[in-house]
């Protein structure tokens, strides 16, 4: 997983020099994608691509416009004037990878945003909130608990610093990561 998301951050990083617009640059990624699958014993002769959730973003600092696209990922929050929201996504778009084994789905759609002066986005990978095990062991937490979680903690934080904020969001949910998580 860590050899094809470093492909994946080079190709993007690649794709990106060409100043497209950002959903024509998730299709190329996600066309990329698809050239690194492999050879499985159920399908001899197709590839099984990797997939991957990616959110692609341009930011113009002079409008505060915000320009994206979305393949599956989940919405980053957002911090404007000390509350904590999630970034409105319409198109959250399918995994990358994916495209190329089901005829008929949707192009990646791209977005434009207005941020309000000061806002702060916190991106995360979906290992901050999958699954984590309950602390009294019944069960494990729900998305929607871990990401309440997850918002509360930021929110109390909302002010501060970056580093502070990545430190409320690592701590939000309680119990084990058993997936890689990025903030």
């Amino acid at each position: 997983a860590a050899a094809v998301m470093g492909q994946l951050r080079a190709a993007l990083r690649a794709f990106a020099q060409d100043d497209k617009p950002p959903a024509e640059i998730m299709r190329k990624l996600d066309d990329w994608c698809r050239t690194l699958g492999t050879v499985t014993p159920d399908s001899p002769g197709e590839l099984d691509p990797p997939m991957a959730s990616c959110t692609y973003l341009v930011y113009d600092a002079w409008s505060r416009t915000l320009s994206f696209s979305n393949a599956g990922h989940e919405a980053p929050l957002l911090i404007t004037d000390g509350e904590v929201g999630e970034l409105e996504i319409e198109h959250k778009g399918v995994l990358l990878g994916v495209r190329g084994g089901i005829p008929g789905l949707p192009t990646y759609r791209e977005e434009v945003r207005q941020l309000p002066p000061g806002s702060t986005l916190v991106f995360y990978t979906d290992g901050l909130t999958d699954r984590r095990q309950r602390l009294d062991g019944s069960g494990h937490y729900t998305e929607a608990e871990a990401v309440e979680m997850l918002r509360s903690a930021v929110h109390a934080v909302a002010g501060a610093d970056v580093e502070v904020i990545a430190q409320a969001a690592m701590e939000a949910v309680p119990g084990e990561i058993d997936d890689d998580m990025a903030i």
